[in-house]
This record gives structure tokens, sequence and C-alpha cells, in this order.
């Protein structure tokens, strides 16, 4: 069976250390240990898979063999191939994922977006937004302190968001974006939100869009989750009156029809929403709060009622008539829960660095993380005088440079050449940011060790992951062990296939005769006639493949080796009498035999090929195994085996 989840078992991780006192060797293998953990996890779990218990000397045995085989694997050097790596590495990940994360952070994280989420703020700001330049971010964070600089000295927040604000949708309501729930807008922008009481002013910061300020609005409950459809008949200022004098008009006629019979909206929506995007669904739009829609729409949908039709609401796109279908409170938090950890902890999500960042909190002092400050400070002087050239490559390159030590986790120091493996992935920094790019180089380096060194610790302290990790990599092993010392070679070995059929012949004896032959069916006599003309002109090997590309649809043919009662064609064109009813056929109704030959036993191997072939695996593996008995030594720990249960 070629599954890489087999018996299971598992040399140990390289750099794990397992203390004989505290866990005994049951079994050496080629100078490698296996310890009691890990015999009795898989022994148990083989077990648990049988219908009957496997009793212990036979899955000793067993087990022997298994181990015989990785011990040849990594002598053969598969455990070092990239591809191997590659899927290690890639299940690694996989499997230590849920054990990377302080989920008790998480959901602390979640429970306070949760209580956030009850109540909606009242947001006002004032933004300037980023721009790709660095002059230009650097201008605008000038600006921006200025402003507040202005606010603090009791400057007029909604007369200069009006001036300043680069906002379109709230530059001109003095900042005001509305009424805000958590989890609508970027988390750096919502902490300040929620943080800052009313009437105050934050200070200035910045977020991925931009550079902000934000004066503290109003409180109130959450006013729930709305179910809505819309009609929109697009308008703004900028079209002539009369153009906006019309759409007006033709939303009011809309409103009257589906205000006085409401089960028309869909319909109505479908015909005249310039929406099209809600139009095509009756103009059904996914469940909102406040803050997800313009202000507008939203206070006026929230005004209504249930089963309640608007008149005619004004936006900057047009005139929307609103159906109120349902509003849905707050959902307990375990039933949000895991909406909530999914979008904290999705790479867009601001939380997404707060998680990383307490965790790598935690595993520096885990590991008891030293930075190497003099090497650091001489790292950060050479960079502020000389910047990140070929020349600093080149110096730091350098044998007695390289191996400087950076940091120690734990009992492992992390030397030069490693940061600079990660300097030379990063695109070339322009002059000016080449010390954030030194900073931001030393900070991804030091993440990076210390995950590499919680997935070392992963091994040794949590035994289910590192059962797991290892029955995972050896049943990898085995796996391509086995394909290239007996199932490929199996199957492209085609003398000792040959070989093997003629040695054994009367192993693979038939009970009844067989037919040969090609089977050939076509739509109707004329073609049938130009294949029989046509078989004789061609190959054995290429027969088939000619007939069907010359013919196409109009012609089945098909290799055969059947006895009596494999197939009623052949039943019929062989061994019935003459005067049988033929079988039915309706799109072939014309068929035969091309060259049939009768055989009382197998001709060649191609004759009994799955059965041979199935033998000769068999023979391989056992000849296989005889040999890894003499290659590597084994030796068993009897006295600690007996005291598995």
């Amino acid at each position: 069976m070629r599954s890489k989840l087999l018996i299971g078992a598992g040399v140990v991780l390289t750099g794990l250390a397992v203390h004989a006192a505290k866990d005994p060797v049951v079994m050496t293998v080629n100078g490698v240990d296996v310890p009691r953990s890990e015999f009795e996890y898989l022994y148990h779990k083989n077990s648990q898979q049988q219908i009957e218990a496997q009793p212990l000397d036979e899955y000793v045995e067993m087990f022997k063999i298994y181990k015989l085989k990785v011990a040849d694997a990594l002598a053969a050097g598969i455990d070092t191939t990239a591809k191997f790596k590659r899927e290690m590495m890639q299940y690694r990940n996989e499997l230590a994922a849920p054990y990377m994360t302080d989920s008790a952070y998480v959901d602390q994280l979640a429970r306070e977006m949760y209580d956030h989420m009850k109540t909606e703020v009242e947001a006002r700001h004032i933004m300037l937004r980023k721009s790709s330049k660095r002059e230009a971010n650097a201008a605008a964070k000038s600006r921006i302190d200025s402003i507040h600089a202005v606010l603090m000295n009791g400057g007029s927040f909604a007369e200069l968001a009006a001036q300043f604000s680069q906002d379109g949708m709230s530059k001109d309501n003095g900042g005001n974006m509305g009424y805000m729930i958590a989890g609508v807008l970027p988390y750096s922008f919502e902490k300040v939100m929620f943080e800052t009481p009313e009437g105050e002013i934050s200070p200035a910061f910045e977020t991925n869009v931009g550079y902000h300020i934000i004066q503290g609005g109003k409180r109130r409950p959450f006013s729930g989750r709305l179910s809505a459809s819309h009609i929109l008949i697009m308008c703004n200022a900028r079209m002539p009156q009369e153009v906006q004098d019309a759409a007006k008009a033709k939303a009011d006629s809309l409103a009257a029809v589906v205000k006085a019979d409401p089960s028309r909206f869909a319909d109505v929506a479908r015909q005249y929403s310039d929406d099209k995007g809600s139009a095509a669904q009756g103009g059904q739009l996914p469940p909102f709060t406040v803050g997800q829609m313009i202000p507008a729409f939203s206070d006026a949908a929230y005004a209504l009622r249930d089963g309640e039709v608007s008149d005619p609401v004004k936006s900057d796109f047009g005139w929307h008539i609103i159906y109120r279908h349902e509003n849905k409170g707050l959902e307990p938090y375990e039933a949000m829960r895991s909406q909530i950890i999914s979008r904290i902890t999705s790479p867009q999500d601001g939380h997404r660095d707060m998680i990383i960042d307490h965790q790598n909190t935690v595993w520096g002092k885990k590991f008891k993380l030293k930075m190497n400050k003099a090497a650091v400070d001489e790292l950060t002087a050479y960079v502020r005088e000389n910047g990140i050239t070929e020349e600093f490559f080149k110096t730091y390159e350098a044998p007695e440079k390289s191996a400087m030590t950076i940091m120690t986790i734990g009992k492992r120091k992390c030397d030069m050449a490693g940061l600079l493996k990660v300097m030379r992935g990063y695109d070339k920094a322009p002059e000016p940011d080449q010390m954030k790019l030194l900073n931001q180089a030393l900070t991804n380096y030091t993440n990076r060790e210390l995950r590499q060194a919680e997935y070392d610790a992963l091994a040794e302290e949590r035994a289910d992951y590192r059962n797991l990790l290892n029955e995972y990599r050896d049943g990898s092993l085995l796996y391509e062990i086995s394909l290239q010392n007996v199932w490929d070679k199996a199957s492209q070995d085609t003398e000792g296939l040959k070989a093997y059929f003629e040695a054994h012949r009367d192993d693979f004896k038939w009970t009844e005769p067989r037919v040969k032959g090609l089977l050939v069916k076509a739509t109707n006599d004329s073609i049938s006639k130009l294949v029989h003309a046509r078989l004789p002109q061609l190959g054995n090997d290429t027969v088939i493949s000619t007939i069907r590309k010359e013919f196409g649809k109009d012609v089945q043919i098909d290799r055969v080796l059947v006895k009596k009662g494999d197939n009623k064609l052949v039943d019929y064109l062989v061994f019935s009498p003459a005067d049988s009813e033929p079988p039915l056929s309706a799109n072939y109704p014309i068929y035969f035999i091309h060259n049939p030959v009768m055989l009382e036993q197998p001709q060649e191997v191609d004759d009994v090929r799955g059965l041979v072939t199935g033998a000769y695996q068999d023979q391989l593996e056992h000849d296989w195994v005889e040999q890894l008995k003499r290659k590597y030594p084994v030796t068993v720990n009897e006295k600690e085996l007996k005291k598995i249960k």
C-alpha cells in the first residue's frame, strides 16, 4: 500500500534529545534508538485499526522490518533531497500551526472586538492620504502635525476637516463619518476611535492609507445588523438640473408603486434599479451594520420598521428606495467567535501584527533572547555612514565577519551570515531608507529564528506533535524507498518480469480457456468493412491508436482476453451456438473479433501481467527484506518491551 502514514514508526528528529532515563530505548536499528514512547504510540494506533488486536511479538517483527526500510532510505540520502525537505517543511508548518499561536491572547483580542461591537461610535476624522513617494509622505506627516497643533489651540475641527481632509465622503460634513462599530475599519483606526473620549482630539496617527486625527464622538448601543433591499435611480449634483428632476420624479413614481404593494419590490428592482449588482438579486443587499453604508442610506434604513418601504432617500449616488426586511441584534460571542478570529488573524488586519509581536515577545522570554549589542552597534554605525551597498555585503560576508554572533536564542548562536541572507532577499532600498531596512532585517531575522526555536522545542515538548511528525517523516521515507526497490522496479523491469513469468508459469495457469484478440464495434456495415480492410496493414503496437484516430466515434476497438461469461459480445461471437440471438448494441450494431486466438494457458507475460507484477513485487520485497536484515544491525530491549501493555 502506497500510503505515507503506514504502520508507522519514526526515527528521532535531528537535534531532538530524548533522555533515556525518562524514555527508555526499546530498539536500536543501525545505530538509531527508538524510544518507548514512540513505539507505544504506534503500537496502540496500529491496534486500534485492527479488528482484532495484533499480538505484541508479531508487531515487533513488523516494526523491525519497517525500521530497516527507513534505515535504508536514510542511507540512500532520500531525506536530503530538495523534494523531501520541501514536503516535510510544508507538513511541519501545517501540523505546528495550532501550537504556534497563543490562543488565549487571540481570544482576548476577539473578545475585545466583540465588546466594541456592542457600541457604536460617531466617528469624525481628518485624513491626509499616503503617497508612493517618501517625500510626499513626509510632507503629509508634517501637515497633519500642523493641523493637530491648530486643533489643540482651539481650532474648529469641522472647519479644518472641510479645508484639509482628503476623505471625500466626510470632509463636506465636518469630517463626520457617521456611526461606526468594530470590524468595519482598519484596527489601527478603530482603536483610536474607541479610545478617544467624546469631544476630545486624538494624537495624529498613521494607518496603511494615510495620516489621521480623530475627534471623539457620541456613543450609543449597537443598532443591529440589517437585511434590506433597495432600488437606485442614479444622479448627482454635476448632472443638468432637468436630469436630476427627472431622476427624482422617476424615484417618486417607483416608490409609490412599491409602497402600495411591497411584494412587487423585487420585480421593480430587477427592471429599473441602476445598481445592477443588487438588481439581479431583486435589490437584495448583503446584511450590513452602521458604518458599512453611507450615512444617508444607513440612517434611513435604520429609521424604518421591518417590512416597511421608504420614500426616496437622497445620497451622493442618487435616489434610493429602501425596503427593510429584518434587524438582527448582536449574536452571542460563541456564535461569532470563529468569524471574528478569522478576521483578526488575516494578514490584512492590524491585529495580525499584534499577535505576531506578542508571540515573539513570549518566545523571546522563553528562549532567553539576547542581542549582541556590540555587533548591532557596529552594523548600525557602518550603515549610517556607508549605506547598504555591495561593499557592505563584501565586508560582512568575509569569514571573520560572517561568523560574528548577532544574537543568542537558548543555546543557539545566530550569526551574521543568517542576517545577510535575509538582507539579500530584499529589494535595494533608496539611500534615505537604509537604516529602516537594516532594522527591519534585524527584526525579521530575530522573528524567524525565534519561530524556528519554537518549532524545534515543539518536537521535544509535545509528544502528540512529535509522534505525528515522525510518523509522517518515516512514512514518506518508506514510500520513496519502496517505490525505488519494489513498486517501480516491478512495473519497469521488463526483462525481470518476463524471466519471473517463465520461471513460474505453473503459478499462473488457467482453469478455463481464454479468447484473445481485438474486439471491434462499428456504427454500420460500411465502416466495419473499412476497418476490416485497414487492420492487416497495421502493426500490433499501433493498431488501436491508429484505428481510433482514423475512425473516431464511428468505431470502438479494444484488446480482449476473456473466458466464457466475461463478455456478452465475445460469448456470442466465439462461445455461443450458431443459431443463438445476437446481443443488441444500439450505437454499435456491427461487431467482430479480429484475429481471435483460443488459449488454453497464458502465452506471454502480458496475458497475466497484473498477477505476475503482484507476485514479482512480493519476490522483490522478500529479497529486499532479507538483504536489509544482513545489512543493518538491530538490537531489541526485550525487558522494556515486556512492560508495554
